[in-house]
């Protein structure tokens, strides 16, 4: 069962990738803060971001500028305060997702007649040689594709995920299995969908604020999902 934390705000610049540090750091505080509420004081012990709408140019900038923002507010909310002692750090895993890229990936299967069709590739595929930036794992970080879904015409357009940075010692397959049971999470589709449940949450509720405005400021429309 999952629960979600949800917040929006307009960016002063349109297109721009970056988040203001002082409204990311806000926001970061508030979702530790709502976890906290939830679970009786207690603080998640490992953190999985997975940060949609960067391109490849600014990929560094942002994942430098947002890391440095997460740490500070790691250390405010961990460092223990009021009645809440202090808890030992979480571990951070940051997947970066582009759905925009150019590869596509098929399959040969045999046909009735002894030749060979081109197909998709069926759901769960994933490729982590050849094509990626960094097969192997080097200080946490390494990329993949991944096709989660399926399409019913065309040919099916993967996902690429770059793993900017995983202090755990969480494998490189379970996060690719934790990527892709995520994507069958979300709540208006009964199969998978072509990024996780998150990404696609945080899509839907920009859309929302985009068009409808400010979000009511009742809290509690935060932890629920009133922009589907």
């Amino acid at each position: 069962m999952c629960k979600y934390y949800a917040q929006a705000s307009s960016q002063p610049v349109k297109g721009q990738e970056i988040i203001s540090s002082t409204i990311l750091s806000d926001y970061f505080q508030r979702a530790f803060q709502s976890y906290r509420e939830f679970n009786n004081g207690a603080m998640p012990r490992h953190v999985f971001i997975y940060r949609d709408g960067v391109g490849d140019s600014m990929r560094k900038q942002v994942i430098d500028m947002e890391l440095a923002q997460l740490d500070r507010i790691v250390s405010m909310e961990y460092g223990g305060h009021d009645d809440n002692p202090p808890q030992e750090h979480p571990e951070i895993t940051l997947i970066i997702v582009n759905k925009r890229v150019r590869q596509r990936f098929f399959q040969q299967s045999p046909g009735n007649n002894g030749q060979n069709f081109i197909d998709n590739p069926p759901q769960g595929t994933y490729v982590d040689t050849g094509f990626v930036e960094q097969s192997e794992v080097i200080d946490g970080k390494f990329d993949f594709f991944l096709v989660p879904h399926s399409v019913t015409q065309g040919s099916v357009k993967p996902t690429h995920f770059y793993v900017a940075k995983n202090s755990s010692q969480i494998s490189k397959m379970a996060i690719l299995n934790f990527t892709y049971a995520l994507c069958y999470n979300y709540y208006n589709w009964n199969d998978a969908i072509k990024i996780p449940a998150p990404c696609m949450l945080a899509d839907k509720i920009a859309g929302f604020r985009s068009e409808v405005g400010t979000i009511p400021s009742n809290v509690d429309l935060h932890k629920l999902p009133f922009y589907l």
